[in-house]
């Protein structure tokens, strides 16, 4: 998931930022201006151009994330200040990277594909990027303001917003005794449209050639915290092309958009006909009564993701239903499913089966499950009015991940209905 920034080229201080008086951690003398708390800032980090000027840069270690049973590895490699490629490996899960080109950004994720940014849309993660690197605050940011003072995990701190020439804004937490930074709160673009928040805590300041990295960084998204553990960081090290180069996956879809993951439009409810490949999927089926809908999900998708897990299958996709039947009945024929690349063997309820390729009404459902009913209604009207036949069973994708997103009206689930070819008009 994930998914964070950092400004390209250097961006210079467009005003200094004098605040009022502020109490600070030594008394009631005024406090000082946001630009003379960054320059120190920047003084205790090292030689700023020495900094502005890394040749490259490799950082490898391990994460620790909740639930995950699998070794997590990750690698983030940088040469000058514009290319990186970060990839963390999940074992079992697959592999997810993110990385940046002069020109673009990405990342890929094995459940939601590949996101491909462009122009201001990459410029989060072009300045988190450049703040991994212990690139200068004056690169990243046109001006800053300090907030208040604040503690952080038992340190006093000075609160800074950090305004960027374009893109999101983003706040800095420096410590008042190290003049390090001790905590970053930034948004990241999500993958499937808008942003989520995210906090970046910094531990374990350690020197590195003459500049100071934290080799511990805990990273809080919605309540979830991920632990990344640095064990080795290098500088100016011989980098080759493959350490650097998007991988083949993310240039195929660097050079053929159709290849990129869904975008999720912030309405739903508009219309389209598509054709879809057929998928490879494990999945879990059976007869649930309709107001018991949610309750069977949440059984019947976690075993399939237990039961994909175990297969060693990497997934392809996001989680589904589909509906096999009516949907005005009281009890209905559902299908509880995740895309994988390849046939494997399973065991108990899970199974291999398929949905199915060929054309497709599409559409977008934008807030609470509770709702879909009204879009799926909206769906078979457009049907009829366009006189479209259906050719089996629909299914939901759910793009959003609720343990993420805990905003209902920000939940995206695109809902797709086989349809009949339309017969080809006689000649009169």
């Amino acid at each position: 998931m994930l998914s964070s920034v950092v400004f390209l080229g250097s961006i210079a201080l467009a005003a200094s930022c004098f605040v009022g008086p502020f109490a600070s951690a030594r008394g009631d003398e005024p406090a000082p201006s946001a630009e003379s708390i960054l320059d120190r800032m920047d003084e205790a980090c090292g030689d700023v151009s020495r900094r502005a000027n890394l040749k490259s840069l490799r950082m490898t270690g391990g994460l620790q994330a909740p639930g995950a049973g699998a070794k997590i590895t990750f690698t983030e490699v940088h040469v000058g200040t514009d290319r990186v490629l970060h990839t963390t490996a999940m074992g079992e899960f697959g592999s997810f990277t993110m990385g940046s080109t002069p020109t673009l950004s990405w990342s890929t994720d094995p459940a939601l594909g590949i996101t491909i940014r462009e122009g201001d849309e990459q410029l989060g993660v072009v300045r988190w990027f450049a703040f991994n690197r212990r690139a200068p605050w004056r690169t990243l940011y046109a001006e800053a303001e300090l907030v208040g003072v604040e503690d952080v995990d038992g340190d006093d701190c000075w609160k800074l917003r950090m305004n960027p020439k374009a893109g999101t804004d983003a706040t800095w937490y420096v410590d008042q005794a190290t003049h390090l930074p001790r905590k970053i709160d930034v948004k990241v673009p999500n993958p499937t449209g808008g942003d989520v928040a995210m906090s970046w805590l910094f531990e374990d300041w350690k020197d590195v050639d003459g500049i100071p990295f934290p080799y511990v960084k805990k990273m809080a998204v919605m309540g979830v915290e991920m632990v990344y553990r640095y064990t080795s960081i290098e500088l100016d090290v011989d980098v080759a092309p493959a350490e650097i180069d998007p991988p083949a996956d993310v240039q195929a879809a660097i050079d053929d958009p159709k290849l990129r993951s869904r975008i999720a439009p912030e309405k739903g409810g508009d219309v389209t006909i598509e054709s879809v490949e057929p998928q490879v999927v494990v999945s879990v089926r059976a007869t649930v009564k309709a107001d018991e809908i949610s309750r069977q999900l949440a059984r019947m998708l976690p075993e399939v993701g237990g039961a994909v897990a175990q297969s060693g299958a990497e997934m392809t996709g996001p989680p589904f239903t589909r509906y096999h039947g009516g949907l005005d009945t009281p009890e209905l024929d559902i299908e509880a499913g995740i895309p994988v690349k390849r046939r494997v063997e399973t065991k108990g309820r899970a199974v291999l089966s398929e949905l199915p390729g060929g054309k497709v009404a599409t559409t977008w459902h934008i807030g609470p499950y509770g709702e879909l009913p009204k879009t799926y209604a909206l769906l078979q009207a457009w049907m009829k009015e366009h006189a479209v036949e259906s050719a089996g069973g629909p299914w939901e994708i759910y793009w959003t991940d609720p343990g993420l997103e805990p905003d209902p009206l920000k939940w995206r689930t695109q809902i797709l209905w086989p349809i009949k070819d339309a017969p080809a008009k006689r000649d009169s």
